[in-house]
């Protein structure tokens, strides 16, 4: 049995109710699974289409140094490329704790570390 921790509602191993009170009762999603020897494996349906979410960070009222900061942050390559070709001083730039915009680039994506 798993038990929901906020509603304190059971649910059997299919993901079904065990107790039909309350609208918090109805069934888990549960995906497509297999396992095999001591290996699960989840299935995920194809994705086709993606919200980007990230904020609009060259329109902001920030400092160029910050939107760099942020767009490293949101791993956007074409907006550090905007930043970095209407001043290349944002290249030298440090953060508070003193790593510059490849240390911070180096921790999100290939592409934008290799840039």
């Amino acid at each position: 049995m798993l038990v929901d921790p906020c509603s304190g509602i059971g649910f059997s191993l299919d993901g079904k109710p065990l107790d039909k009170m309350s609208e918090f009762s109805s069934p888990l999603f549960i995906p497509s699974f297999v396992i095999k020897d001591d290996y699960l494996t989840i299935s995920t349906p194809e994705i086709k289409n993606v919200i980007d979410f990230s904020p609009d960070i060259l329109t902001s009222n920030q400092p160029d140094k910050l939107k760099l900061f942020d767009a490293i942050s949101w791993d956007k390559l074409d907006i550090v490329k905007t930043l970095v070709e209407k001043d290349k001083i944002l290249l030298s730039v440090r953060a508070s704790v003193g790593c510059n915009v490849v240390h911070l680039a180096a921790s999100k994506s290939k592409e934008l570390l290799s840039y």
